[in-house]
């Protein structure tokens, strides 16, 4: 009787807008699968026709209650989980996500105000028992300070004291959770190397 493969790792980089996220998600996504690692890079919102589509709207200059904010992000979520990332596991990938609810925590939750007890109890809807095996944090230091923050994203407008509160809110959920939090200062290699260090750190016994 053929045996199901062993379930797969859910790895998530997080951070504020222009930390080098989106790099080194393909950075570290071709690292792992050099060294013969089954990995699905994959982003939030987005990864699924429906999360693209939604990702398109939230980046544009409408002016989107926080709510609804929230529940849009939520929609993409749950067909990304439903779609993308739960089968993916299943069949014994490593999904390697740019954001996932970190960054609804910390955006919707610390950014815009929304209380934290409703946003968990909605996130576990829509995303089900699906759960990041490891977060990492690509921690700046200083917020507003990011690389390629250049305003094109309707987040990036809100201002320094929103960035501000969203990069406070990071740190807490690392230490709240557990996270690696991993410095983003210097070159796009060192920052390659201290992600897939920490990973090796936490999950090398069970690639």
């Amino acid at each position: 009787m053929p045996t199901e493969p062993p379930r797969g790792r859910f790895l998530v980089i997080e951070g504020g807008d222009g930390v080098g996220k989106t790099t080194q998600v393909a950075a570290v996504a071709e690292a792992l699968s050099a060294a013969g690692v089954a990995v699905r890079p994959t982003r939030e919102p987005g990864g699924t026709e429906l999360g693209e589509r939604i990702r398109a709207l939230l980046a544009g200059d409408r002016d989107i209650d926080p709510a609804a904010e929230a529940l849009l992000l939520l929609a993409a979520r749950a067909q990304h989980c439903a779609q993308v990332i739960g089968p993916a596991l299943a069949r014994g990938e490593w999904v390697l996500s740019d954001r996932f609810d970190g960054s609804f925590y910390a955006y919707q939750g610390y950014g815009r105000g929304l209380p934290l007890p409703e946003l968990e109890a909605l996130n576990k809807f829509a995303a089900g028992d699906i759960r990041p095996d490891l977060t990492i944090l690509l921690a700046n230091g200083a917020a507003g300070a990011h690389r390629g923050l250049d305003g094109s994203d309707r987040f990036e407008r809100m201002g320094a004291g929103f960035q501000a509160r969203v990069e406070e809110g990071y740190l807490v959920l690392a230490e709240r959770h557990g996270w690696e939090v991993v410095d983003s200062h210097g070159s796009r290699s060192d920052v390659t190397r201290r992600i897939l260090e920490a990973i090796d750190r936490r999950l090398g016994a069970q690639r």
